[in-house]
């Protein structure tokens, strides 16, 4: 047990020496496309013309500059120069509240604030369980043959066959369950690394054993797997969709995948584990849908 969980915590520290340097390269990757994004802007309002922001819609005619001369004004400054003063932009930028647009603006920071510290402890309280966990399954790994000693000994002597064919049917099910579920991992596994490939995401081996060996935690497994399918198209984008953004590919990818995980756990999965459980489908189905409902 000892073993096992120092080569535990080895791997994991190993994954964060390989996932924080690619992180932050993904991160700076974002920044530099930001600042291409903010250039590209620029030039566009630099080149940007009134006639371009009247648009014509069922016969309805559409004048965005109101809106976009402004802006134009706010990020050009003065190298518009005359150009803004015949066009009215001043004036309509002029017009606006100073008090409501700061007052907007410390609301709106007030929420995000708000809003990432939440996000800060629900991740702080999430690790602290998840290592609390980690920490009292070790324990219990340790403590387990003592136990099973101490269940026997509360067991009347009259009681020992009935209670070792009641746990030799408990460990049959439960390892026909396991093997079940280790089944399906290996679909999910499979079935991600194809789309990844077909997808063109960096990593798609690595993504796909992560996906197919987290999908043993049941129900909850699959959404925890759509975290860094997520995180890494958003950061190192795609192969194939080289011209998608890389914020777009990302939630592809997770709906992709998210439809292909519900087709395998609500059509394949229920036969799996009907034939490993001995159970029939409707049974595993109607099971399926009582945890839904319960959770």
């Amino acid at each position: 047990v000892a073993v096992i969980y120092l080569l535990f915590v080895l791997a994991v520290f190993g994954a964060l020496l390989i996932i924080i340097p690619t992180f932050a390269n993904g991160v700076r990757t974002l920044a530099n496309q930001g600042e291409q994004a903010y250039d590209r802007v620029v030039e566009e309002l630099r080149a940007y013309t009134p006639e371009q922001g009247v648009f014509e819609v069922l016969n309805v005619q559409l004048d965005l500059n109101p809106f976009i001369m402004p802006l134009r004004l706010f990020v050009l400054g003065d190298e518009l120069g005359e150009e803004a003063q015949a066009s009215g932009a001043a004036d309509i930028l002029g017009e606006l509240n100073l008090q409501e647009l700061i007052n907007s603006l410390f609301n709106v920071a007030s929420t995000v604030t708000g809003t990432v510290t939440s996000a800060i402890s629900g991740a702080a309280g999430f690790i602290a369980a998840l290592l609390l966990a980690v920490f009292v399954s070790f324990l219990v790994l340790l403590d387990l043959p003592h136990s099973q000693q101490q269940i026997a000994r509360w067991i009347p002597p009259d009681y020992h066959r009935e209670a070792a064919l009641l746990i030799e049917k408990l460990r049959a099910v439960w390892n026909g369950f396991f093997r079940g579920q280790v089944f399906i991992g290996f679909i999910v596994g499979a079935v991600t690394w194809a789309q990844l490939v077909l997808m063109g995401v960096p990593g798609a081996p690595v993504l796909a054993i992560f996906t197919g060996v987290i999908s043993l935690i049941p129900t909850i497994g699959g959404f925890i797997a759509l975290g860094p399918l997520a995180v890494v198209p958003l950061i190192q984008g795609s192969t194939v969709f080289t011209e998608m953004s890389n914020g777009l590919f990302a939630l592809l990818v997770v709906i992709v995948n998210l439809l292909i995980s519900q087709v395998i756990w609500n059509v394949v999965a229920p036969k799996i584990l009907g034939d490993a459980l001995d159970l029939p489908l409707p049974v595993i189905i109607v099971g399926v849908f009582i945890g839904a409902a319960l959770g």
